[in-house]
């Protein structure tokens, strides 16, 4: 409620008290000027460094970009060290490359590794990983490195005969005298060899082989297929794995039609994804269930219409064929699974 004050000739509101600076210490007023340098004097604000747990969970291979080195996952004999090493180093329960790299990286120190064997240990990483970070996901696959990991365990007499017979001896090293002793047995036998070979190789490599075809397929092959309807024929699919490795199309093929042999497949990932008739293979079960529904449906319309029908157009029949709208796979989709039957 308003009233005058007829000494001061003003209205009041009741508020005066609150506005009012007769409180106010005039030598606690500071110029903006002399405010700004004390903040700037003032120790810069520390940002925490700390990853949010959240951005550092592992989501799965197929989202890494890559694997790391597959050399990594070597034992100690491939870095070719000294026999006193490798037993120094087994007595501390260190069995792989990887080992051997954490050890090193990390600077761990231990009384019965020298300074000259640690050397000698940096000097054989650089060898075999070179200067790049091994654990970084790579673009392409050390394709020897992958061979050595899957006959990690076989004899290099099977290993020379595998090799040789399959046309890709160029990425199994061994020694000269290996391969010759290996020609001169297959000129004498060699469907028994062979055979032998296959045999020891999936008792004593199947395992190995496995991992790292599901490794392969999760970084390399999954990620393509999902950027392309998840789907495609098997020649398409080995010759996109070909071109991961970093060797040669035909030898690199050559050597997966080896792995096939020895895990007793038709197809290198048929473990890890879901037939179609003839050599389509999809992703997913469920991928595959579509895929073979536009097939039936397909084949229907054209037995019914029994005159040729242009891709175009037998899309958009087996569109309006298809129950569920909301289940109906795009016309990209469609196209592709009649283009690959």
């Amino acid at each position: 409620m308003l009233k005058s004050s007829f000494e001061t000739g003003s209205v009041e509101h009741g508020l005066e008290k609150i506005y009012s600076f007769e409180t106010v210490d005039a030598k606690s007023v500071r110029k903006m000027a002399a405010l700004q340098q004390e903040i700037s004097a003032s120790a810069p604000v520390e940002v925490s460094q700390t990853v949010h747990p959240q951005l550092s969970l592992d989501y799965g291979l197929e989202y890494a970009g890559g694997l790391s080195h597959i050399a990594l996952r070597e034992r100690l004999d491939v870095l070719r060290i000294s026999p006193t090493t490798i037993r120094v180093l087994r007595g501390l329960s260190i069995e792989t490359v990887l080992d051997v790299y954490n050890l090193v990286s990390q600077h761990q120190h231990h009384s019965s590794i020298h300074p000259g064997m640690l050397e000698e240990l940096k000097y054989k990483l650089r060898e075999l990983l070179g200067n790049d970070d091994p654990r970084i996901p790579q673009k392409q696959v050390c394709w020897k490195s992958g061979l050595r990991f899957c006959f990690s365990g076989l004899s290099n007499k099977f290993k020379a005969i595998l090799a040789l017979q399959g046309g890709f001896s160029e990425l199994v090293e061994l020694p000269a005298t290996e391969y010759k002793d290996a020609e001169r047995l297959l000129e004498k036998n060699e469907r028994l060899l062979v055979s032998q070979a296959i045999d020891d190789a999936r008792y004593t490599c199947s395992k190995n082989i496995k991992i790292f075809c599901d490794d392969l397929y999760l970084a390399y092959i999954k990620p393509w297929l999902l950027s392309s309807e998840g789907f495609e024929t098997e020649d398409q699919i080995l010759e996109a794995c070909s071109s991961f490795a970093d060797r040669e199309e035909q030898m690199v093929l050559q050597s997966i039609r080896c792995l096939e042999r020895v895990l007793g497949h038709t197809f290198l990932f048929q473990s890890c994804m879901a037939k179609v008739e003839g050599s389509i293979w999809a992703d997913r079960p469920d991928i595959a269930q579509q895929i073979q529904r536009v097939l039936d449906l397909g084949t229907k319309i054209t037995r019914d219409n029994q005159i040729p029908i242009s891709i175009p157009s037998l899309t958009k029949l087996i569109q309006s064929e298809w129950k569920n709208a909301w289940e109906m796979p795009s016309a990209s989709f469609i196209q592709k699974a009649l283009l690959c039957s």
